[in-house]
């Protein structure tokens, strides 16, 4: 339904970011803690989307708060440790050494856990597998205890936050006013996602974009001919780049983000506060322009190319 408003409304969210990155900035020192590995992030993100996705059949739209749950209460849980920036939600830092790997491991889990209750077994046995990369002891046990008490955080934080509520898109059927699409001709997905509360922004409508061109307009008819030339299946003016990038952007862009960030958090050798910072920052960003996206299509339910005619 990304048509049908326009990926612009989404992108100009981005400078949320701008703000959480203010946020999360600090001089606190770091803890003394053991040795850890920024792989962990990554190797957790994908446990996620196997989580969300794969067993929880979550729609692309709604994953998004799901994935910016685990990976700010994964940043908290660093951060808690390793200091250097602000934590999201405030916790009590250990007193003595923790391991921040533990940590991450755990805010992960119990986040997961929390949400996917019918991926426990799955999730168990790769907890205990990563907690098994971390030295046993009570600097394990410290790191374990922050990442729960960074999960309990986000939880209890989220909770009563709108996801799943009642709610309904219903339109009169007319000319430019959003319709089922084949072939499945279903409802509006998760109209919810638009009214829940945002992790960075202070509403949904905060950025809310100037709605679509009218019918009658200049500008809907120069988007109409460059969506029926361009977007013809066969004899259009479309160039085999077009193609690709419609083909590229066809596929679950949330999936190809996060394949992106783990392949730079490699290639740039970041450490595990870097990685954990970037993945919580495009993972709230990106959760709540999908909650000012999808606000704006129920605000302003717009028709999509397929059912003009």
């Amino acid at each position: 339904m990304l048509a049908s408003t326009g990926l612009g409304s989404v992108t100009s969210l981005a400078s949320a970011s701008t703000s959480f990155g203010a946020a999360m900035s600090s001089t606190v020192a770091p803890d003394r803690q053991a040795a850890a590995d920024p792989g962990v992030i990554g190797a957790w993100n994908a446990i996620g989307e196997r989580t969300i996705f794969a067993e929880g059949l979550t729609p692309i739209p709604s994953s998004g708060l799901y994935f910016g749950f685990v990976q700010l209460a994964v940043y908290n849980a660093v951060v808690t440790i390793e200091g250097r920036y602000e934590p999201y939600t405030p916790q009590p830092r250990p007193r003595r050494a923790a391991s921040t790997q533990a940590a991450a491991v755990a805010a992960a889990y119990h986040v997961l856990r929390h949400y996917f209750p019918e991926s426990a077994d799955a999730l168990a046995a790769d907890y205990a597998a990563s907690l098994a990369e971390v030295n046993p002891g009570a600097v394990r046990d410290r790191g374990v205890r922050v990442g729960r008490a960074a999960a309990a955080a986000i939880i209890r934080l989220r909770a009563d936050d709108g996801r799943d509520a009642d709610i309904s898109l219903t339109v009169r059927p007319r000319p430019g006013v959003w319709r089922p699409t084949p072939e499945l001709f279903a409802d509006m997905l998760v109209p919810w996602l638009g009214f829940v509360t945002p992790l960075l922004l202070r509403s949904p409508t905060q950025f809310a974009p100037p709605g679509p061109d009218p019918i009658g307009s200049a500008g809907y008819a120069e988007d109409f001919w460059e969506v029926k030339y361009r977007g013809a299946l066969e004899d259009s003016y479309r160039t085999a780049a077009q193609t690709e990038t419609a083909l590229f952007w066809n596929d679950n862009a949330i999936v190809q983000y996060h394949a992106a960030l783990r392949d730079q958090a490699a290639r740039r050798r970041l450490d595990i506060v870097e990685t954990a910072r970037m993945f919580a920052i495009m993972d709230s960003t990106t959760a709540d322009a999908l909650i000012g996206c999808w606000r704006a299509k129920y605000d302003e339910p717009y028709w999509r190319p397929i059912t003009v005619g």
